[in-house]
């Protein structure tokens, strides 16, 4: 991972961050540099920029602010949920929904913002054991018969994101286009956080971003 940009106009040095302690820390050069990181990585400065990033650069990067979610995985021996599509309810967990991709019967349970983070700070055991009491509620004793094993996955305890993705705060209309503009002819931004078409938080949000960022990226290269 990268630990540190140098950046001028003829390109970049990038420090990476030693794989363990016997490895010593290297770096890279490149004429161009596309930046990914997640929005919380810039705001608390585990990407350093030499030199610092303009301060409309950093205006919109501390204007903008990130999301939290807590997803629950349950695995069942059953199906017991039926024709079921989605699930959304006054719960502890507002919504769920059968995983059609795994090789078992497996229900993902949703819930965000500051909710998400308290049922995080109960552990997995208690969380996973109030998830299947909310399910019994709605499908009775079958959920506790046929539950095998849950996971839970707290975004905001993830070290490469440190969250789930940006939301924008009241104030912060233009936060998200100052933080997708390049810094030609060397440094520019796609994800999620930079997506100014309404595709926010989502991944084909992220998605057309890279493509938006590349196109720049490209057409100053080739010094269009």
């Amino acid at each position: 991972m990268a630990r540190a940009i140098s950046w001028h106009g003829q390109g970049a040095r990038l420090v990476l961050e030693a794989r363990n302690q016997s490895s010593r820390i290297t770096s890279i050069t490149a004429r161009q540099v596309l930046v990914t990181v997640p929005l919380p990585i810039l705001q608390q400065n585990r990407l350093r920029f030499d030199p610092p990033l303009p301060p409309a650069k950093q205006q919109g990067i501390a204007a903008l602010a990130m999301g939290q979610v807590t997803k629950i995985v349950l695995r069942f021996s059953q199906a017991f949920w039926g024709e079921l599509r989605l699930l959304t309810c006054d719960g502890p967990i507002p919504s769920f929904w059968p995983v059609e991709s795994a090789t078992v019967p497996t229900l993902m349970g949703y819930i965000g913002g500051p909710p998400a983070l308290q049922l995080a700070a109960q552990g997995e055991p208690a969380a996973l054991a109030r998830t299947l009491e909310q399910l019994s509620s709605y499908f009775g004793p079958q959920v506790h018969a046929a539950f095998i094993s849950g996971r839970m996955i707290d975004w905001s305890q993830d070290p490469w994101t440190l969250g789930a993705y940006t939301y924008t705060p009241l104030g912060a209309g233009n936060a998200r286009a100052r933080l997708a503009a390049a810094l030609p002819p060397t440094l520019f931004f796609a994800g999620e956080a930079t997506c100014t078409n309404g595709h926010l938080a989502t991944v084909h949000g992220a998605i057309e971003s890279g493509r938006r960022a590349a196109a720049e990226l490209l057409r100053y290269a080739s010094g269009a």
